[in-house]
């Protein structure tokens, strides 16, 4: 099984709505400046995927375990080889853990096992304290296969706040906190299967 030594990051979150979508979708912009960027998006979502071509200005392919079944691993070698980009950035969906089978294995978690990429924790903080710390240690200690190489703290409510979440984060864990993002007025709206297509988005500014 052919190696990967691309650099790559998972984006996963403890849940749906934390703001994951947005988080890749601004990445994939300030990243395609540096870089070469393929983005992938888990599951047969096609929305999100639209954003992220947008930004990354490359087409964005999805990772799905019905339709890829168990040669998810090496259609991402071959969609890496063929792309000649330099860095690359899988978008997943719902919590890292949450999956319809009791043992994960259609999970983000388990993609981010197969296709060996580091996972980023965007947290929506909105409503969270120092607890936000047990639950970091929990998704840390669940699986130690999964590698979580850090955290950024979305919708931060107070510079008080921040503080105490950054110094909590800080005392009781290892994980590099890679971002804060305060709390926006302005977002991308969602529907019942995730955020607006851009079109729909286009046509409600006008």
């Amino acid at each position: 099984m052919k190696e990967i030594s691309a650099p790559r990051i998972y984006i996963s979150a403890f849940k749906k709505s934390s703001g994951k979508t947005t988080v890749s979708i601004a990445l994939s912009k300030i990243l395609s400046r540096k870089y070469k960027l393929l983005t992938f998006k888990k599951g047969p979502d096609y929305i999100d995927p639209m954003w992220l071509e947008l930004a990354s200005n490359n087409p964005c392919f999805n990772l799905d375990f019905f339709f890829l079944k168990d040669q998810i691993y090496s259609y991402f070698v071959n969609k890496i080889d063929q792309s000649k980009c330099n860095f690359f950035l899988i978008e997943g969906n719902h919590g890292l853990f949450d999956d319809i089978y009791l043992d994960g294995k259609t999970s983000n978690a388990s993609l981010a096992k197969i296709t060996k990429t580091p996972v980023v924790i965007v947290v929506d903080v909105s409503e969270l304290g120092r607890s936000l710390v047990a639950l970091l240690k929990g998704m840390v200690d669940f699986d130690k296969d999964v590698f979580i190489s850090g955290v950024i703290l979305n919708k931060i409510q107070s510079v008080r706040q921040e503080k105490k979440l950054i110094e909590a984060i800080k005392n009781y864990t290892d994980l590099p906190i890679l971002g804060t993002l305060p709390a926006q007025s302005v977002s991308i709206t969602q529907r019942h299967l995730g955020l607006t297509s851009i079109l729909q988005e286009e046509k409600n500014k006008n």
